[in-house]
């Protein structure tokens, strides 16, 4: 049965012997994060896709996108990347969403893949060997406790905390102050485009305005307050 863990086989010599005589294996697993099957979860529902990129075994990757949450739709290893034409790379990567045995040189290839493919790319990392596809990537993101300078320097934003749900909450926070604004823009222009008629018509028929100078003054002192609070505590489309 594969298990996808980290394997070290260990054995033993004696002086007189030509052989190793093995002894056993030593087994290694990263612990997943509790919370980051639920931030998957979220972005998936928000409609973001998660691609992950690794130097582990193809069937170590496999087991770790498994354990998070990502639906592995297909696993392709740096080998068989590099015997891909540019021309086949990026129908490849539509269908594939692990990478394992990946070099920095093609996880940059990927990255550029993906912008030919039209997706806006996030590309998160805190090693040196990162550091190409965060400066390439449309936003690149860096860990700020265990990111290296380099990674740090080529990230357009860091994470304090080193946590990928910190990210999720970006998304959904960038997202609720992107729908808030655009209701805030129609608002605003049903208003004042409704205001400056309501002057505009009667000044060119020669009637008497409808509003004075201090009603004006008032609806607008009122109407910007409470738009202003309505905005500010709207939970958004996400």
């Amino acid at each position: 049965m594969t298990t996808g863990l980290r394997t070290i086989a260990v054995a033993c010599k004696s002086n007189d012997a030509d052989r190793f005589t093995m002894i056993g294996l030593i087994c290694f697993e990263d612990p997943i994060r509790e919370s980051v099957p639920e931030a998957i979860a979220s972005c998936r529902q928000a409609g973001v896709k998660i691609i992950m990129i690794t130097g582990d075994h193809a069937v170590t990757a496999k087991r770790a996108a498994e354990n998070t949450g990502i639906e592995v739709t297909g696993v392709l290893t740096g080998e068989e990347l590099s015997r891909t034409t540019p021309e086949n790379l990026a129908a490849a990567i539509r269908k594939c969403n692990v990478f394992a045995r990946i070099s920095p040189e093609q996880k940059l290839n990927i990255v550029n893949a993906l912008r030919e493919n039209g997706e806006v790319i996030a590309v998160t990392g805190d090693g040196i060997n990162d550091a190409p596809a965060l400066k390439a990537a449309d936003i690149g993101i860096s860990m700020g406790i265990a990111g290296t300078d380099v990674a740090k320097e080529a990230a357009d934003m860091i994470l304090t905390n080193d946590s990928f749900t910190s990210i999720v909450s970006a998304i959904w926070e960038g997202r609720r102050l992107f729908d808030n604004l655009s209701k805030c823009v129609r608002y605003y222009l049903s208003c004042k485009v409704g205001l400056i008629l309501s002057i505009l018509i009667p000044t060119l028929m020669n009637i008497p305005l409808p509003f004075s100078p201090i009603q004006i003054i008032i609806l607008e002192l009122f109407m910007d307050l409470a738009a202003s609070k309505s905005f500010t505590v709207e939970k958004g489309g996400g």
